[in-house]
């Protein structure tokens, strides 16, 4: 299954591209993390076509960031000041 850019109104890129700003986590890094090139990690970003796996590779990866995010917190319009 993939998870499209708007699920639930929610905009996947623009919560990924944030928590990644907050955490100073490249493409590259993510990239490598999930074991497919950079280029496919921006077009995902852009597009917000995950897979449900990656989704949940993407939550362990900055969970070591942040032990209290949520499964959902990619579905987060706004991520709270931690």
């Amino acid at each position: 299954m993939i998870c499209n850019k708007k699920e639930g109104g929610v905009n996947l890129n623009k919560v990924l591209k944030s928590i990644m700003v907050r955490y100073d986590v490249t493409q590259a890094m993510l990239a490598e993390y999930l074991n497919i090139s950079r280029k496919t990690v921006c077009t995902k970003i852009n597009d917000g076509t995950f897979t449900q796996i990656e989704l949940i590779k993407i939550l362990e990866y900055f969970r070591k960031y942040d032990r209290s995010l949520g499964a959902n917190f990619l579905l987060e319009e706004k991520l709270h000041d931690m």
